[in-house]
């Protein structure tokens, strides 16, 4: 449904040539007020007090460096299928998140926090069970923490995540056994627990040594605004020796590369491999979260004096912009250059369906579609992205590429 709804906006504004700008930008601003809103009131839950100009940085860089370091961005921000599914339902689980722990029990908020679930559990069937391991996690910590932590928040959130998970199950249960999932399972080869096991940790590796490498000089960007902020918050904090700090690192590594093997086993159980890049944006935030905590970790507990955080953060802010300044500068070069030939090649082939054409007509390729999501053809006449493409214009003859 969310998928439907997501799609039926788009297509009937279809003719607007900003729709799918004004799309695109609506989830990166929905994206960043939810990783907002859910921080605040993680940050109010734990009783910890954070500026709003910080609070809104923290968000913001964590997103861009979220965009930065997510490969094939035209398949997971730009795509409108795949951000229905996946970059949309993981803000509105941080929106669920956030209403969760919140001290707000009014019942609008009861109403949008069922709404978020709902969609949660309808969006996709990987990312649903990752939410629902999540909260699972947080009952079990609920039942057997004994800190102030774990009672606060069995006294103010356990009714929330009862019904969130109830709604959630609800809606995954209804996805997973529609006609289409069936329908879809008998394409797929059969799943196998054991082989999985082997193919979940060799996927793993593949991804961060093939794909996480080419983004690391985006990372090392991010490093010192991130410790800036948690130094302006952790003045007046005593500092830990960085003994201890270096040894929790390490640990929580590990921990990570734990809950990614996790995370990434559902998808590889069904398909046999990792998913399309597009089902990695939850890994790629956990990356992004894991870093930005870490930096902020360091400021707020490892740095004593100002000096060199200080300007090695202006300098920092200062490259990141220009770098990024000069890449919005050559995206709009392609994405321009792109979006040209594809105008042609359509009305070409609006221009042949007029003659009745019937014979296979053989296009050129086009130019590189830089972060947007490429609406390329294959030389074979009967992919799915030349009979989509071909029906979408009601072709009567056959299309490819050379």
């Amino acid at each position: 449904m969310d998928i439907l709804s997501s799609f039926n906006v788009v297509y009937f504004f279809y003719e607007s040539r900003f729709i799918l700008f004004i799309y695109s930008l609506s989830v990166i601003i929905l994206f960043i007020y939810a990783l907002h809103f859910f921080i605040k009131q993680l940050l109010l839950f734990v009783e910890k007090k954070v500026n709003k100009l910080s609070l809104f940085s923290i968000s913001f860089l964590i997103f861009l460096l979220f965009f930065l370091i997510s490969p094939e961005k035209g398949e997971i921000w730009f795509w409108v299928v795949s951000t229905a599914m996946y970059l949309n339902s993981l803000s509105i689980f941080f929106i669920l998140t956030g209403l969760i722990i919140s001290k707000n029990n009014k019942i609008i908020h009861y109403l949008l926090l069922s709404i978020c679930a709902i969609y949660c559990g309808g969006s996709s069937e990987v990312y649903a069970f990752i939410f629902l391991l999540i909260f699972t996690s947080l009952i079990i910590w609920m039942i057997f923490s004994k800190s102030n932590l774990g009672i606060n928040f069995k006294k103010q959130s356990k009714n929330k995540l009862g019904i969130s998970i109830l709604l959630l199950f609800s809606s995954f249960l209804i996805s997973i056994l529609a006609l289409g999932n069936k329908i879809r399972a008998s394409w797929l080869p059969e799943p196998s627990f054991v082989n999985t096991l082997y193919i979940t940790f060799k996927e793993l590796i593949k991804f961060i040594i093939l794909k996480l490498p080419s983004h690391n000089w985006w990372i090392l960007l991010f490093f010192l605004p991130f410790m800036h902020i948690g130094y302006i918050s952790g003045k007046n904090i005593n500092k830990l020796s960085f003994a201890k700090f270096q040894k929790n690192f390490l640990y929580s590594f590990i921990i990570l590369f734990i809950i990614l093997y996790i995370f990434l086993f559902p998808a590889c159980y069904l398909l046999s491999e990792i998913g399309p890049t597009r089902s990695l944006s939850f890994p790629i935030f956990l990356i992004t979260l894991f870093i930005a905590f870490w930096s902020l970790t360091a400021g707020y507990y490892c740095i004593k004096k100002a000096y060199i955080i200080r300007y090695g953060n202006i300098i920092s802010l200062f490259i990141l912009i220009f770098v990024f300044s000069i890449l919005i500068i050559k995206q709009q070069e392609i994405v321009s250059n792109y979006a040209k030939k594809l105008d042609q090649r359509t009305l070409f082939l609006k221009k042949l369906k007029k003659t009745k054409n019937k014979k296979t007509i053989i296009l050129e390729a086009l130019p590189s579609s830089g972060f947007l999501y490429s609406a390329e053809i294959s030389n074979d006449t009967s992919y799915f992205g030349n009979e989509h493409y071909r029906l979408g214009l009601f072709l009567e003859f056959n299309i490819k590429i050379k």
